[in-house]
């Protein structure tokens, strides 16, 4: 275990090998300069040198770090935080230095602290003793965090729904949860992020995904009864529902709760988003539009870069590309460092692929980019990329023998082989528990395997699976449309002429 050495009780600086920590000021410094780190990565070191030798939960880094008014996609923004602490520590997960990773439990820092280094007295809060608490942990979310759920949704057409940081209005604000509302509320959120990692991790299974449904809709559901005037209850609710895998048999409860945080907060940048996904996500018509939804949160938020992005892909959908490139470049403007302008339909596949790798090389990806760029590649005719992208995926998710029986099957017989290999892996697991409807029917279409595509996009839409919602906007169809069977899903299932 490390040792803490010649401890300064009321300290503010954390020292170890080259590097300090400065928890007054939220800086960390290599050798006395400033190490550019974004507020999440630095959130979780500070966690981990509190303690340093002992695990620190993957539960217990969601709640000091995500709070259960913040909606984001946990894991994800977990494994990209991580990631970036790595970088900036020049770290490796395979051979640690200082954060070691516990596998489906938590991380712990496994370095030594220097002899003239402090930890001094840290609360729970996650500040340093004396440091008033809006010096650190309650900093606002920067926005390309939520970006990069934006990001993920577009790339894994996972219903995981781009979320404000913050509630806006004065009782959000003002209100503070009462009873154990906010604890349940978390715990509700951990067990539906829990519910989608049982049917991609290769230990999950449905069974798990389901109890672990279960959990987090009971939990949040508690949430609310302890608490009826607790918005993010609502939307943690409505977001486990319209989450994958699907659970469209409880899309009245989504409705139900989105109807009453809107009545609580009308001016909820976070209800109104995912208003406006829910009706698109039902199609329903009549009472409301998902259009009002998605300009009221550019309305409340102009500033809002995921915002404008998410009515950018909404107007694609319908077909006007035109008025959606312009909300894609005022994504783009207000957040340069995030790649918004691939998700255009009128954006070249070649200059998506070109703009994927410059994203890659200058931030973390998650598995969604690695996928994403190993379809460009593989369309591109880059073969050896597409099946080093699709391995690492593969690889994230525990899949490590199926890696590498593609890697074998892409040197015996080339790109055909190789999506062979990829098919038979991706149809034997969605014969056990559900898997992504838009990986699965990708990889049909690359086999060139029509009905198969076909036959799975017709699953996709009795789901009612955003994946549909693409048929306009995703030029990879071209080739299906004069097909009835397309036809009929378009117009039957999806509404589309």
């Amino acid at each position: 275990m490390a040792g803490v050495g010649d401890v300064q009780p009321n300290g503010s600086v954390v020292r170890f090998s080259v590097f300090e920590l400065d928890l007054r000021a939220g800086e960390l410094r290599k050798q006395g300069v400033r190490i550019k780190l974004q507020e999440q990565p630095l959130q979780i070191l500070q966690i981990l040198l509190e303690r340093p030798g002992e695990l620190v939960t993957r539960k217990e880094l969601q709640r000091r770090v995500w709070p259960a008014d913040t909606f984001v996609d946990f894991d994800h923004g977990l494994y990209n935080a991580i990631k970036k602490l790595r970088e900036a520590l020049g770290d490796e997960s395979a051979t640690p230095r200082f954060i070691e990773t516990l596998p489906k439990r938590g991380y712990r820092f496994i370095g030594n602290l220097n002899e003239n280094g402090s930890t001094g007295s840290v609360r729970e809060t996650g500040t340093a003793e004396g440091v008033p608490t809006s010096s650190f942990v309650h900093r606002l979310w920067k926005i390309h965090a939520l970006v990069a759920m934006v990001l993920i949704v577009g790339a894994l057409a996972v219903l995981r729904f781009p979320m404000m940081v913050q509630p806006t209005s004065a009782l959000s604000r003002s209100q503070p949860p009462k009873s154990n509302a906010r604890e349940d509320c978390l715990e509700g959120r951990y067990h539906a992020d829990q519910a989608y990692e049982a049917v991609v991790f290769k230990s999950g299974s449905m069974k798990k995904s389901e109890d672990e449904f279960a959990k987090a809709v009971l939990f949040l559901e508690r949430s609310i009864e302890e608490d009826p005037s607790y918005v993010p209850a609502y939307l943690g609710l409505a977001k486990a529902v319209m989450g994958e895998p699907p659970h469209v048999d409880l899309a009245p409860k989504a409705r139900a709760a989105l109807i009453k945080a809107l009545a609580l907060d009308e001016g909820n940048p976070e209800a109104h988003l995912l208003m406006a996904n829910y009706l698109w996500f039902k199609l329903e018509g009549g009472w409301d539009e998902p259009e009002n939804h998605y300009k009221k949160v550019i309305e409340l938020r102009p500033d809002f870069a995921a915002g404008h992005e998410a009515y950018a892909e909404f107007l694609d959908d319908l077909g006007r590309f035109e008025a959606g490139m312009k909300e894609h470049q005022k994504a783009q403007m207000l957040d340069p460092d995030t790649d918004y302008l691939s998700l255009s339909p009128l954006t070249p596949r070649a200059l998506q692929l070109e703009r994927a790798r410059n994203y890659m090389r200058v931030n973390s990806p998650s598995g969604a980019d690695y996928w994403t760029r190993g379809e460009l590649e593989f369309e591109a005719g880059q073969y050896s990329d597409a099946v080093e992208d699709w391995t690492t995926v593969a690889r994230i998710y525990g899949w490590n023998e199926e890696a590498e029986a593609w890697e074998r099957a892409y040197a015996r017989g080339g790109s055909q082989a190789l999506i062979a290999e990829v098919l038979r892996v991706v149809d034997g697991v969605a014969r056990e528990r559900y898997f992504p409807r838009d990986m699965i029917i990708d990889v049909h279409r690359y086999a060139r395997d029509r009905d198969g595509t076909l036959a799975w996009l017709a699953t996709a839409a009795k789901e009612l699976n955003p994946v549909v919602h693409h048929l306009r906007s995703d030029h990879r169809w071209d080739p299906y449309r004069s097909d009835p069977r397309f036809q009929a899903i378009a117009r039957q299932e999806v509404g589309l002429p």
